[in-house]
């Protein structure tokens, strides 16, 4: 196992710990414990075999905070997540899988607030999303394998066209655009992505709800760590960026920057345990 202790360094050159994390042989986040909090929060997670967590339970001053318990079925599909507040059960999500669909229901102190009902013919999938007992919007969803493009229709409860939403995938599987266009098929949201040898190198987005769009670049060394971040104005302004650097075996050991209008230094310390 490997505890990772990461500091923050002030304007001083002080450094701080803000964060301690225990990874397990498996590469895996055992246990967490976050120091920024006026009294430090502990998480610990626990995996089944596969590596899929079965169990989260954040705490502070000895009192559970919050629990999260999650089954599988045998392909590996969460089929019940259970979210506990202060010890209560507060939501629980239910997925049911049978031959041509699903539903999935989403559960709040024993009343259901949400569900989603899927049907399956053929190539073309139906989802009915509920609120509170009552529809509130369909999807009709298709998959074209020859372009490797998904398209969903979206449809209010009397089934008037509210938009149209189209996913295209590269032969890895990968976005490489998805847009949303209006009733009037006008472009709502279009994001496009770039990789290459399976790395995202850029990302081009643009909102046209709130006329915000930018594009992120992504820079790798050799060894395919992902060393800077960039996102910039389609006007070349800098907005935000990063720059992350390695030791020889590829663990994150400074990160640098300015993200979200805050500078950001951060340095990471490794130690192997017993």
């Amino acid at each position: 196992m490997i505890k990772v202790k990461v500091y923050q360094i002030n304007g001083d050159d002080e450094r701080e710990l803000i964060r301690e994390e225990t990874i397990n042989d498996q590469g895996l986040v055992q246990s967490v414990v976050n120091y920024e909090d006026y009294s430090p929060t502990y998480i610990t997670t626990e995996y089944d075999e596969k590596g899929q967590i079965i169990k989260e339970v954040e705490e502070q001053d000895g009192v559970e905070l919050s629990r999260t318990e999650v089954i599988y079925n045998e392909d590996g599909t969460a089929i019940n997540n259970k979210h506990f507040i202060s010890g209560e059960l507060f939501e629980e999500h239910v997925v049911d899988i049978f031959d041509g669909g699903k539903t999935e229901r989403s559960i709040q102190y024993g009343e259901e607030i949400s569900r989603m009902a899927e049907s399956k013919d053929g190539i073309q999938s139906v989802r009915e999303f509920f609120n509170n007992g009552v529809l509130d919007e369909k999807h009709i969803l298709t998959f074209d394998k020859a372009s490797n493009t998904e398209g969903i229709q979206v449809l209010d409860a009397d089934d008037k066209l509210l938009s149209n939403r189209k996913t295209v995938y590269n032969d890895e599987g990968y976005v490489t655009l998805y847009q949303e266009r209006s009733e009037s098929d006008q472009i709502i949201i279009s994001e496009e992505s770039e990789y290459k040898d399976g790395l995202l190198i850029s990302e081009l987005k643009k909102d046209f709800y709130s006329n915000n769009h930018y594009k992120i670049t992504y820079g790798y060394d050799d060894h395919g760590n992902n060393v800077s971040i960039e996102v910039r104005t389609l006007s070349d302004k800098l907005l935000q960026f990063k720059k992350m650097e390695y030791d020889d075996e590829n663990s994150l050991i400074h990160e640098s920057g300015l993200m979200h209008g805050e500078d950001l230094t951060l340095d990471y310390e490794y130690e192997k345990l017993n």
